[in-house]
């Protein structure tokens, strides 16, 4: 998931994101300033939510599905919010790969430029098993596999306007084990991090 915000990483074991709960920082007042977005990446599905401070982000979102509306302390409350079923860890690199619903897995091989050249190997989830290689004609690398990841989120991913001018996000699940794994973040302490710096790591590991 693309997104012009910062973000701030938890420890898994933080209990109120541990618990998967989703409260800004603070009242819920729409006039608040004093609040931080959420960002959570499962295998199956990703999800945002924020308190948007522009009534545009709302009017002009995609659809029903992505505001969410309830009351509290008798007043009414409006927050983005949705979840990206598809668009997970797992089930992204499977799409990535062309291997999402696909059939005849026992005899089927899938490549992506985003594998090492080299790679072959058998890769399991959900149950299944995928026969898995790098780039057939050795031109693997982070530019080709931005444009094969591109494929799977362009057109799918929405980017509210408001967060291009710098938000503060909450991530956790997947977004914190793969700053931990790529260094960019202490697995004890955890991190604050900007999305360009999951680019900038990608892109020196070619």
């Amino acid at each position: 998931m693309i997104l012009d915000a910062d973000i701030a990483l938890l420890l898994p074991s933080y209990p109120v994101w541990h618990q998967r709960q989703s409260h800004p920082v603070g009242h819920l007042y729409a006039n608040t300033k004093n609040t931080v977005g959420i960002l959570d990446l499962g295998g199956g599905s990703t999800q945002i939510t924020f308190l948007p401070k522009l009534r545009k982000t709302v009017e002009n979102s995609p659809g029903v599905d992505f505001v969410a509306r309830f009351e509290v302390f008798n007043a009414s409350h409006q927050l983005y919010s949705h979840s990206y079923l598809g668009n997970g860890l797992m089930t992204g690199r499977l799409g990535t790969l062309g291997a999402l619903g696909a059939e005849g897995l026992e005899w089927r091989l899938f490549s992506s430029a985003c594998l090492p050249n080299k790679f072959s190997e058998e890769w399991s989830f959900g149950g299944l098993h995928y026969h898995l290689r790098g780039a057939p004609d050795g031109n693997g690398g982070y530019k080709a596999c931005y444009q094969e990841v591109l494929k799977m989120v362009k057109g799918v991913i929405h980017q509210p306007p408001e967060l291009r001018d710098g938000t503060t996000f909450y991530a956790f699940s997947y977004y914190f084990d793969r700053a931990v794994d790529a260094g960019l973040i202490d697995g004890m302490h955890g991190g604050s991090l900007e999305v360009r710096d999951f680019k900038k790591r990608a892109k020196e590991g070619e």
